[in-house]
């Protein structure tokens, strides 16, 4: 049953060609971040900064207001090159 706004739209279990056509996300096999600097001009945000998750972990990077979260989420999309390390 498929619901819009609490009215029934369709009963059923969806046909075989539009499951076949659902995309399904592509999920990277694990992550290495190994001894990463990063910054913004004469800032440094990242300094020697290291992790690893293996496929199928769950992990929350937590940290006060300031503290470069976003920078290293950044480097790990490719926004901000790393001064030095690397990102796998």
């Amino acid at each position: 049953m498929c619901l819009d706004a609490g009215k029934i739209i369709a009963i059923g279990t969806p046909s075989k060609s539009w499951q076949q056509r659902v995309r399904r996300p592509t999920l990277a096999l694990s992550l290495a971040i190994n001894g990463l600097d990063a910054g913004y001009g004469a800032v440094k945000a990242l300094r020697a900064v290291s992790l690893h998750v293996e496929a199928g972990e769950t992990v929350a990077l937590l940290a006060p207001t300031a503290t470069a979260k976003s920078t290293l989420m950044k480097c790990v999309a490719g926004l901000v090159r790393p001064t030095r390390g690397s990102c796998r």
